[in-house]
């Protein structure tokens, strides 16, 4: 109710904005992955209307997803003994929006004692009201998850998009190696406590 002003960002390029009294929503980086991979998938093949050209090339996208239709086909094939293959996982990682930037693109441009806190996506209701509540001075609020897209339902009747095999697990925790760090950077500054890890995949 008190309209609390919040300047977001998803990524910090182009920021043109004094980066001070910052906080940061972490999230276990194999499940954002599952989720960035879904998200774009899902405006590429269902919600076509809502494309834009800053997400690149959506012929490329199609390109991609014909060859990587799964979050799982696409993690696996990083570690693929056809070459060709491998190569082609490697370059889709790199240009598919919501999967191709770490959490090291912020480690980079922010100092860590610039952040006031940290918030976890895996426990983000309870952070809300317990962190950033608290530090804002305002009255714990309930998160609403509204679905105005249909995102929600096919999630649900496409169930399979979140699975994830050992091996796509193994190759994810190497290419998001510097995401780990970033968690492990954070922890060592005191945002973020050791339990966090227990979280994650």
């Amino acid at each position: 109710m008190k309209r609390l002003p919040i300047y977001c960002n998803h990524y910090i390029v182009n920021v043109n904005k004094p980066l001070d009294n910052l906080f940061f929503i972490i999230r276990d980086p194999i499940t954002r992955y599952i989720s960035g991979f879904n998200h774009m998938f899902f405006i590429v093949n269902v919600l076509t209307s809502h494309w834009s050209e800053i997400y690149g090339d959506k012929e490329q996208y199609n390109f991609f997803y014909k060859h990587f239709p799964t979050p799982n086909i696409l993690a696996e094939s990083l570690t693929s003994s056809d070459l060709m293959k491998r190569n082609l996982a490697y370059q889709a990682f790199k240009y598919i929006n919501c999967i191709k930037n770490g959490y090291d693109i912020w480690f980079e441009n922010i100092n860590l004692n610039d952040i006031q806190y940290i918030l976890r996506f895996e426990r983000l209701q309870q952070d809300i009201n317990s962190v950033f509540c608290n530090k804002n001075n305002i009255s714990p609020f309930h998160l609403s998850n509204y679905d105005t897209i249909g995102k929600k339902k096919w999630n649900q009747e496409n169930l399979y998009m979140k699975y994830l095999s050992s091996v796509a697990i193994i190759n994810l925790k190497k290419i998001y190696i510097n995401d780990y760090y970033f968690i492990d950077q954070l922890i060592n500054v005191g945002l973020l406590d050791k339990t966090y890890k227990s979280l994650l995949i």
